[in-house]
């Protein structure tokens, strides 16, 4: 649907009469809202009956009143209002330019100075007073007074007219007579035919159900405006927006050209037939409004089209400006950056280089002064010369800052020979081999870690045969009814050395495969107090045995972070076991989750029972104790493990030492 460009042509075409519909009606709805008895106005659908043309008339009536009475100052300007005012046989034949009442027509008879007043075109009819009334009275609608009131107006009728009215304040004396009518065929255009009009579009707005259609046009227009909105720049067989050749003009420009082209339309297709006649006026009127609504349609669309398309501020003449003073500021920034770059890269021998430079071109100059028609050549290559040898000095530091970063660790150092020329050719290759020997070095260890750690992976495992073929038989011998006291003695002390064997090489296997990330992990959403539930529960015994209480503070909710719950469990349990075998008796374990943001921490607080005197680097190292007597059973890898573990599932492991109080926390991101 919104690439259809009929149903567009059909919404813009629609679009202009809805509004024209909801505007009669709206001005229609507020004139009933202030004129509660409006419907008296057009009551009987007779114009000539209404209160419009009667309150027209009643206008016209002051208009001969005012002008030509010297009862007051004339209300109207006279250069406004005459051309001429021709004298035939005493009576004055007035000529009117205005087109207010040519309709209307009037015969003033001022009984006091014997003047007679008409706007009748003066011919063999009208040539006496008579032949005027009677001319008059042919009309079918009149308002005459001649001490008093005749009229067929009932409106303006003596009952109707109020004798406080500019009217009766200029006729009640007696010195006036008027007679006046107006021709129902209303041949000229005039305020009375403005007011048939407006007779006609409320009598015929009356008898239809306004709010109703004023609501429907008005939904209606909303939505054809909606359609437009969504279904502008959607072209049938093009994918994203469609730019004319219009909407890729500046917006700018296309505003200025819109406007010169309705302006010009307005002065020829409106000022020129306006002149003419009332039909070509109208006619011009209604084309002009239909040639402006489509140049306001064209950049109200293109508007649209360009903010869809990300181009509106784009195409505008303000940001092409911006954009061509950004590339010169660009460009003289780079200018003085390179200039800057030769003068200053080193200061001292750059100060050096130009004393000793400028020392030349001194003695230079004395030289020159010999002959001087030479003089601006030497000084261009001294320039030239001088600009070289701040190019070298510049490429120099270039390979002193290369050398630095390898100095510092860096080996991704690579310099491009092409900038270099002369003898720095050489010296930036031998320092690019130099950082590729370094990246080499650096991957060689790595590799050799890599095979230490299969290595021990590999003893590990032949350790692992012969040791259970060991554990076997030592079970084999604890089942013999053995009276020898020694000898039970003995079986103990193997019993316990391999099962502490087994377990060792149980924790180096583990330690090498989770700081060489050999370990394929199984991520999943985990709850994170069930976790610590499950753990808490499964070392409780060993906590009361050693007097420990747990002080757990975790939240209610479900929190959840994204880990291997099997190596999740493996962390949090060797610091359990770490607590059991270190932790002060009789002492209390706090068990900490808290959310940070969109972090999850989880920390672990306890005493130790043996002087810490070991920073918390030294302690992470493998087979490094708690305790440097070494008299606990453990390997020194369990917080080792817990760290490369917790690094593994992408979380952070951190240790904190103040005095005897030994803290572990751990650092996810939640999971929601």
């Amino acid at each position: 649907m919104k690439n259809s460009l009929c149903l567009k042509t059909l919404c813009f075409v629609l679009a202009p009469i809805l509004i024209f519909i909801f505007t009669c009606n709206l001005i229609y709805i507020i004139y009933a809202v202030e004129n509660p008895d409006y419907k008296s106005i057009v009551e009987g659908n007779n114009y000539f009956e209404s209160e419009i043309f009667s309150d027209y008339y009643k206008s016209s009536l002051v208009t001969p009143l005012s002008r030509y009475s010297h009862y007051e100052e004339p209300v109207y300007d006279a250069d406004y209002i005459d051309n001429t005012i021709e004298n035939i046989n005493g009576i004055n034949y007035v000529d009117e330019d205005y087109n207010y009442t040519k309709n209307f027509v009037y015969l003033l008879i001022d009984n006091t100075t014997n003047q007679i007043y008409t706007n009748l075109i003066p011919t063999q009819k009208t040539d006496t007073v008579d032949e005027i009334k009677s001319e008059i009275s042919k009309n079918a609608y009149y308002w005459n007074y001649n001490g008093g009131i005749s009229t067929n107006i009932s409106n303006l009728s003596s009952e109707n007219i109020s004798y406080t009215d500019y009217i009766y304040t200029s006729l009640e004396s007696g010195e006036y007579e008027l007679y006046t009518s107006v021709n129902q065929d209303l041949l000229y255009k005039d305020n009375f035919v403005f007011g048939k009009m407006a007779f006609d579009l409320i009598n015929t707005i009356g008898n239809t159900p306004v709010i109703l259609i004023s609501i429907l046009s008005l939904a209606l227009l909303i939505l054809i405006c909606s359609y437009l909105v969504v279904s502008l720049g959607h072209k049938r067989g093009y994918e994203g927006i469609y730019l004319n050749y219009l909407d890729k003009l500046p917006l700018g420009i296309l505003l200025v050209l819109l406007f010169i082209v309705g302006g010009m339309f307005a002065f020829v297709g409106v000022l020129g037939p306006a002149a003419i006649n009332t039909i070509f006026s109208i006619i011009a009127v209604i084309i002009f409004c239909i040639d402006l609504y489509i140049c306001f349609a064209i950049f109200v669309s293109s508007v649209i089209k360009r903010v869809k398309a990300g181009t509106l501020f784009r195409n505008t003449i303000t940001y092409m400006l911006l954009k061509w003073l950004k590339k010169v500021f660009i460009k003289i920034k780079n200018w003085c950056k390179k200039c800057l770059d030769l003068l200053f890269t080193n200061t001292n021998s750059t100060l050096k280089l130009g004393l000793i430079y400028f020392g030349f071109i001194l003695g230079s100059i004395i030289l020159v002064n010999i002959a001087a028609p030479f003089t601006l050549l030497a000084i261009g290559l001294w320039i030239y010369i001088f600009i070289l040898l701040l190019r070298k000095t510049n490429s120099f530091y270039k390979i002193k800052d290369a050398v630095h970063d390898i100095y510092e660790g860096k080996n991704d150092v690579k310099l491009d020979e092409s900038d270099f020329n002369g003898d720095l050719v050489e010296f930036a290759s031998d320092v690019n081999d130099i950082a590729g020997g370094f990246s080499n070095a650096i991957s060689e260890s790595l590799k050799s870690e890599r095979l230490k750690t299969e290595l021990i992976t590999n003893v590990s495992h032949d350790i692992k045969t012969p040791l259970t073929s060991i554990i076997s038989y030592v079970d084999l011998l604890k089942q013999e009814n053995i009276e020898n006291e020694k000898a039970k003695e003995y079986i103990g002390v193997l019993d316990n050395k391999s099962q502490r064997l087994k377990r060792l090489i149980e924790d180096l296997v583990e330690a090498s495969k989770a700081s060489s990330g050999n370990i394929k992990l199984n991520m999943e959403k985990l709850k994170v107090s069930e976790l610590i539930k499950q753990c808490t529960g499964e070392f409780e015994d060993k906590f009361k045995a050693n007097g420990l209480e747990i002080i757990s503070n975790i939240p209610q909710e479900n929190i959840c972070i994204n880990a291997d719950s099997r190596y999740m469990y493996r962390v949090v349990e060797n610091l359990f076991s770490n607590i059991t075998k270190y932790a002060l008796k009789n002492s209390r374990v706090y068990i900490d989750v808290e959310k940070d943001a969109d972090k999850i921490n989880i920390s672990i607080k306890n005493i130790s029972k043996d002087k810490l005197n070991i920073s918390p680097d030294e302690l992470m190292q493998r087979f490094v104790r708690g305790d440097k007597s070494r008299f606990t059973e453990g390997s020194g890898l369990g917080l080792s493990i817990s760290k490369s573990l917790t690094e593994l599932q992408n979380g952070d492991f951190k240790i904190f030492i103040d005095g005897d109080l030994f803290k572990v926390n751990l650092r996810f991101d939640m999971v929601k």
